[in-house]
């Protein structure tokens, strides 16, 4: 793996990994999530990782990523992440 950049087979089978695991959870998005991440956000690009931050903390449930930005977010808002 190269810095900055994932390999599309890792990607698909870490995505079937999560989106197949008994104790993932769907749920949707709510007004409430839509302004925590509307007014965290610093540009446009942010807003999904502002939304699914948002879901992470109110079902608290630590937030799986490998994205070291929206994890040092995480940090510095007291949610918990996974790798």
């Amino acid at each position: 793996m190269k810095s900055g950049k994932i390999e599309l087979d890792f990607t698909k089978s870490k995505l079937a990994e999560y989106l197949l695991n008994a104790k993932t959870i769907y749920c949707t998005i709510e007004s409430a999530d839509i302004l925590f991440a509307s007014r965290g956000i610093a540009d446009h690009q942010e807003y999904n990782d502002f939304l699914v931050l948002s879901v992470s903390r109110r079902h608290r449930q630590p937030l799986p990523t490998y994205d070291e930005s929206l994890r040092k977010t995480c940090e510095r808002l007291g949610a918990k992440t996974i790798r």
